[in-house]
């Protein structure tokens, strides 16, 4: 990969357009390795019901013999990011089971802000029913759990809307995104099915009742991987509005590519000095929460105005490549013109190392 890495953390932290309100949404972090169905150990999480009910934490470093790995029989599903993931029995229809799982938020929601929650679930081979509904409320506080019910009948204040599209779930990841507006005060987030067994849909996956006599599962079972909750204020936000807080924040890393051939003048390049990205293409798709910056920048060949237009326009281009690769970040660019040279505009090589892209990621 041909650029020049900066690795920049000073005023590097946790800012408003970045920041993921749920720790350990990936649920990465463990307090110890899943040995058996039932360990609930990642960090930052717990059953709601505590020893009540008991879901499940599933991760890489588990035993197939323990039933904790990924790829044993009963699972059978590869995380959706990273090595980890949870599972939890949204509702049995026999018995009327069903688990919560909890976690404190990094910040306590303000009234009337926007928010918005973003899951990804799948159904594995063992869910033999599927559900219309699965929900998120939050509370001030962690909850008494001595004064909670088995089950937890309440009105959501998230709904993830499931049947319509219930077979995207099945033996695949799908991620749902959902808006909040906060009433304010709320720390707690609590995660499961909240509907009475009247308002809840459910129907039954017939083709896996053979493989679930066999198991002795019978559930709405669902494994969830990167929750998230974020500020809504892109949305709120102009682009150059957006990028002055990017460039208040400080970058966390910034890519200098200067063996980009933009002719003088010229805003385009060949598509194939685009291979030069692909090492960032994998870490921003494997980081989407980040945000990226394209900077243009020309030489001083020219008029200043003229070389401003057109090193937006190389921004851009590149911007236009990026999101052609399947890239969910919040991508912006900018051009910076003449403004911001990388060195004297005194000769022929050091004016073709002006005309660069520089990528910063927040």
């Amino acid at each position: 990969m041909k650029f020049v890495a900066i690795i920049l953390f000073c005023f590097f932290g946790l800012n408003a357009l970045s920041q993921n309100l749920i720790q350990n949404g990936g649920f990465e972090k463990m307090s110890s390795c899943p040995k058996t169905l039932g360990d609930f150990n990642p960090v930052h999480w717990h059953s709601t019901l505590y020893g009540r009910k008991t879901p499940d934490y599933f991760s890489n470093c588990g035993s197939a013999e323990d039933f904790s790995n990924p790829t044993n029989f009963i699972i059978n599903m590869n995380p959706f990011k990273g090595n980890s993931y949870i599972g939890l029995v949204g509702y049995n229809p026999l018995n009327g089971y069903r688990e919560y799982v909890s976690t404190q938020l990094t910040d306590t929601l303000v009234k009337d802000e926007m928010y918005t929650f973003t899951i990804t679930l799948s159904q594995p081979e063992l869910a033999l029913y599927y559900i219309s509904n699965l929900g998120v409320i939050f509370s001030p506080d962690s909850l008494d759990v001595r004064r909670l019910p088995n089950t937890l009948i309440s009105e959501a204040d998230i709904n993830i809307q499931i049947a319509k599209d219930f077979l995207k779930c099945r033996d695949s990841w799908t991620t749902y995104e959902v808006s909040y507006k906060a009433v304010g005060g709320e720390s707690y987030l609590h995660l499961g099915c909240f509907l009475t067994d009247e308002k809840l849909l459910y129907r039954t996956y017939q083709d896996r009742m053979e493989f679930c006599k066999k198991t002795g599962y019978n559930d709405a079972y669902y494994l969830i991987d990167e929750v998230s909750l974020m500020p809504k204020v892109d949305s709120l936000l102009t682009s150059d509005e957006q990028i002055l807080l990017l460039e208040q924040s400080g970058p966390a890393q910034t890519f200098v590519f200067e063996d980009i051939k933009f002719d003088s003048g010229d805003f385009s390049s060949q598509e194939t000095e685009f291979e030069q990205f692909t090492e960032l293409i994998v870490f921003l798709k494997d980081n989407p929460n980040m945000k990226v910056l394209i900077e243009g920048h020309t030489d001083d060949v020219g008029e200043a105005s003229d070389n401003l237009i057109l090193s937006n326009e190389r921004a851009l281009f590149v911007k236009s490549f990026f999101e052609s690769q399947s890239i969910t970040n919040i991508i912006l660019a900018k051009g910076y013109g003449e403004e911001v040279p990388s060195k004297p505009n005194n000769s022929k090589e050091n004016r073709r190392k002006n005309r660069r892209v520089v990528i910063k990621v927040f």
